[in-house]
């Protein structure tokens, strides 16, 4: 269910649809955190702060709300980093390395 989310999410996203986008996203870290799942956890965190950054975007220059969706994608990016952290040693190498590193390149 909560991968289900994730992906009705990401749909939304793309079509630009933030509000309900982020919605799904949530849920989806609602249900990740019921199960226990930090793996899940890790991925809704990221894929809402990369909602956050695509609404920003999608925002005039310089205004408030780019502002806040800049803040909202950089807060959930930390959260995604230090559950990427908590999962080293429980992962592959190579899944951590890949899960990092996607994380740097959406800070960047």
């Amino acid at each position: 269910m909560a991968v289900a989310h994730r992906r009705v999410g990401e749909c939304y996203g793309e079509l630009s649809s933030f509000d309900d986008a982020l919605r799904h996203q949530r849920l989806h870290l609602d249900l990740a955190q019921r199960c226990g799942s930090m793996l899940e956890q890790q991925r809704a965190l990221a894929t809402i702060g990369l909602t956050h950054f695509r609404s920003a975007e999608a925002c005039d220059s310089g205004t408030e709300a780019e502002d806040v969706a800049l803040k909202s994608a950089e807060e959930s990016f930390q959260r995604s980093l230090l559950m990427c952290e908590r999962l080293r040693g429980m992962i592959t190498d190579v899944e951590y390395s890949e899960m990092k590193a996607r994380l740097l390149l959406n800070f960047g």
